[in-house]
């Protein structure tokens, strides 16, 4: 199959009778396209890495890997660190049109476990050297599979509102850019899953409606809610199980109120083969990227139409280059059904020269050599983070009067965390706090965080706090410690950790009533290194009931759930709020958004604080307290209580950005 599949490459009586420019250099460019709109597994920027492949002669070819760690176990580290280190050394010297023979070296280099190993990172390198070859040849990757394509290909729209109100809108913003079919997010909620289906097929009658759990359900919740959709009008059930429920799989399929159609679990073709074989599956929604590459996709796609299957297209938003060669694949093998590649639905900005087109709901075919396209290597190679670091940037820590770490990075200062009992002059003594971040520096210098504000004393920077707190029948108010109330105590360090590459503190705290405590919280932040103007932190809180259940809730006053994590803004000229919906006029309770954020005018300086909720977070995307007077707030959970159980921590993970 290896020989057999080198040659499909090549234009007939070719390639052998000269031997092929060897392969001589691989770079890696991780980059990332700011998000437009909601969608569940995206925050702010969707990061991907550009892969440029080389060879003696000077022609180069162009992939891109387009990790998802929402999901997928890769990240953009992760495959930035693969690419560099292990995949590029077993290329050099190689037949850039063997890709069969490339693929084998890299899964010698990452080897599987189950499947395919890194087969995100590897889709990288299989898309450059698609895009090489196509070039050297002077064909696009159609033509070199021998193969007359579409020109274009119709695109499902995504829905997945954050609740039933705003799926008519979502609907018709997609109409409105020329979309007749529609893909819905479903899981884990049958019972909204249904109403939302419901809704979308009675606006869009005769679109085909395809409803992609994501792996949400478990097996009694999928078999009840499989027939349901398929009266209400879907037409497949997308990935309804984890990849691994296999006699799940095949317990749906026998059911048959649905074609059941496989994605996460379908990496490479030796699986599909096996899923076939054991009768799992009604079809496949392929995606280049999850596969390792079209090499692999299109073994799978012929695979399919062998078995008589259905063949959908799919994607992992996927940004310019990686949709490009989507859309050579399914335009190639004549796709009979809209894509689902929301990439142009959720993504601004382009690295290509001359972006790829979408017009009446559907994606035109690029027509250039290779995938199609022609990236803008200056674009690229400007828009690369740094990665050097020299020992001067080093991040370091001192304590500071025995209650509160300063770190710094090269000297600058970055933040102070504090967790002894803090108080302001002036201000009563219940407000005493531990286990807050105040100040919190810009890469510039800037404080941009407020403690012991004189219109809210309990506003402590950056700081976790909920003002319900029930056990044994009694309800405490953790914003204000009082006599017999409850209080949150530092325990012991974790991890005090620096390095040049980003530094990591880890804090284990006690909610305490007296001297009995309550729950456990631990506090773990991560800081990275400042890129120009800008620095993130990624914070993970965990409470843990210790001897028995622990209910925490926002405040009841005015229904507005005030609770969880807060951040409040120092400046008060020249507020501007912004979420994924665009920029807020005027101060909002209880609004459900992936991300907030704040920004003002410091001494005639403008500064921005960002706080994203991390996907898998319960209850995303959760509901805002946002004030122009310079204040976030994430409402976990809100009106409602949330009962903390002993033996099951409660994990909640925030992205928190400064420019």
């Amino acid at each position: 199959m290896t020989r057999r599949g080198f040659l499909q490459l090549l234009p007939a009586g070719a390639a052998l009778s000269a031997p092929a420019p060897a392969i001589t250099r691989v770079d890696v460019f991780p980059v990332s396209y700011p998000v437009a709109g909601r969608f569940k597994f995206l925050g702010s920027q969707r990061y991907a890495v550009f892969v440029k492949i080389t060879c003696e002669s000077g022609a180069a070819g162009w992939g891109q890997s387009v990790p998802l760690p929402t999901w997928s176990y890769e990240t953009p580290e992760s495959v930035a660190t693969t690419l560099e280190k292990y995949l590029a050394p077993v290329l050099i010297g190689r037949n850039p049109f063997d890709i069969a023979g490339a693929h084998q070296a890299m899964n010698r280099a990452i080897a599987p476990s189950f499947s395919t190993g890194m087969p995100i990172a590897k889709a990288g390198v299989d898309l450059a050297l698609h895009d090489l070859a196509g070039r050297l040849r002077g064909q696009s990757a159609a033509a070199l599979w021998g193969r007359k394509p579409l020109d274009r290909i119709p695109l499902s729209w995504t829905v997945n509102p954050s609740s039933l109100d705003a799926i008519e809108s979502l609907v018709e913003e997609g109409r409105k850019r020329g979309y007749s079919h529609f893909n819905v997010k479903v899981a884990p909620d049958p019972k909204f899953d249904v109403e939302l289906c419901r809704r979308v097929r009675k606006l869009a009658p005769n679109a085909f409606l395809w409803a992609d759990a994501n792996g949400g359900y478990d097996l009694e919740t999928a078999l009840a809610v499989a027939p349901k959709l398929a009266d209400i009008g879907v037409n497949v059930l997308e990935q309804p199980l984890p990849a691994n429920r296999l006699t799940g799989y095949r317990d749906l399929k026998k059911q048959g109120a649905l074609p059941i159609l496989m994605d996460e679990g379908v990496v490479s073709s030796v699986d599909l083969a096996e899923f076939i074989r054991l009768g799992l599956l009604d079809g496949v929604a392929m995606k280049p990227a999850r596969t390792g590459g079209l090499w692999e996709a299109r073994l799978q796609v012929e695979m399919l139409e062998r078995e008589n299957l259905m063949f959908l297209g799919s994607g992992l938003t996927d940004p310019d280059t990686s949709l490009a060669a989507s859309l050579q694949l399914y335009c190639a093998y004549h796709l009979k059904y809209p894509a689902a590649l929301n990439g142009p639905q959720f993504l601004e900005g382009t690295f290509l020269r001359t972006p790829i087109e979408v017009k009446d709901g559907a994606a035109l075919l690029p027509a250039g050599l290779g995938l199609g396209v022609e990236v803008d290597e200056e674009r690229v190679a400007s828009a690369r983070p740094r990665q050097a670091r020299s020992a001067s940037r080093r991040f370091t820590i001192e304590d500071v009067q025995g209650s509160a770490l300063r770190l710094s990075e090269g000297g600058a200062p970055v933040l102070v965390y504090n967790y002894g009992m803090q108080l302001k002059e002036g201000v009563p003594e219940r407000y005493r706090r531990s286990s807050y971040v105040h100040p919190l520096y810009t890469p510039g210098g800037t404080i941009i965080t407020d403690d012991f504000p004189a219109d809210h004393y309990h506003h402590r920077g950056l700081s976790w706090m909920w003002p319900r707190v029930i056990a044994g029948g009694q309800t405490y108010n953790l914003w204000e410690i009082t006599e017999g109330g409850i209080r949150q105590r530092f325990v012991r360090w974790l991890a005090r950790e620096t390095s040049a590459a980003g530094a990591r503190i880890a804090v284990e705290n006690a909610w305490e009533v007296g001297s009995r405590p309550l729950v456990r919280e631990t506090v773990e932040l991560a800081v990275h290194p400042a890129e120009e103007n800008l620095r993130r932190l990624d914070l993970t809180l965990t409470l843990e009931a210790l001897d028995e259940p622990v209910a925490i809730g926002g405040t009841l006053d005015l229904n507005k759930g005030y609770g969880g994590l807060c951040l409040r803004f120092a400046p008060r000229e020249n507020t501007v709020i912004r979420t994924e919906a665009g920029r807020e006029p005027r101060d909002t309770d209880m609004v459900p958004h992936p991300w907030a954020e704040l920004e003002g005018t410091f001494a005639g300086r403008r500064a921005r604080a960002r706080i994203e909720i991390d996907p898998g977070n319960p209850g995303f995307p959760n509901g805002w307290c946002l004030r122009h007077y310079g204040f976030l707030g994430v409402n976990f959970p809100g009106l409602e209580l949330y009962t903390l159980l002993p033996g099951k921590p409660l994990k909640m993970r925030y992205r928190i950005v400064v420019s």
